[in-house]
């Protein structure tokens, strides 16, 4: 396990977009992580991490779906399932780009 560097850490090394895409990541911000992906993408590229940070998508996700699960558990009183539309709620909450 480790942690996780701050806005200010990347802004001092001249990497601002990395700052806003943890910022993303931490808060669960999925179409602000999805949009900072897209709009430096060839930085990423340029700094040879683009591939690592894709792979950030799942546990972003997973998370996302997880606090719905405890949000649901917590409404309900149980949820060992949550329904489709409470993910897609979560997920249209989040700024994910869902169809129905």
């Amino acid at each position: 396990s480790g942690s996780v560097g701050s806005s200010a850490l990347f802004r001092e090394h001249r990497m601002p977009e990395l700052g806003s895409l943890t910022d993303a990541y931490c808060t669960g911000n999925v179409g602000a992580f999805e949009a900072n992906l897209r709009d430096f993408e060839e930085t990423y590229v340029r700094y040879e991490i683009y591939i690592q940070l894709l792979k950030l998508r799942m546990p972003l996700y997973r998370n996302l779906f997880k606090r719905t699960y405890n949000v649901v558990k917590e409404m309900k009183g149980s949820a060992a399932r949550v329904p489709i539309s409470d993910l897609t709620i979560a997920a249209k909450a989040a700024g994910w780009d869902v169809e129905e």
